[in-house]
């Protein structure tokens, strides 16, 4: 994929599940650096081990 958001930060509220983590998917895939948010600790931790070292996941 086009590497359309190099040099962005992006943070996602409510990014482990629905919109909020395909929103995270499409920003991944084009470079940009993102956090994500949850209250679910198994999601956050599923959201992290797809993105690896390209995302940061934080529990709420």
């Amino acid at each position: 994929m086009e590497e359309k958001y190099t040099g962005k930060k992006a943070v996602i509220i409510g990014g482990t599940i629905g919109m909020g983590l395909e929103t995270a998917r499409l920003l991944v895939a084009g470079s940009a650096e993102v956090l994500l948010t949850g209250r679910n600790e198994v999601n956050l931790e599923a959201a992290r081990q797809e993105f690896g070292s390209k995302s940061t996941c934080s529990a709420f």
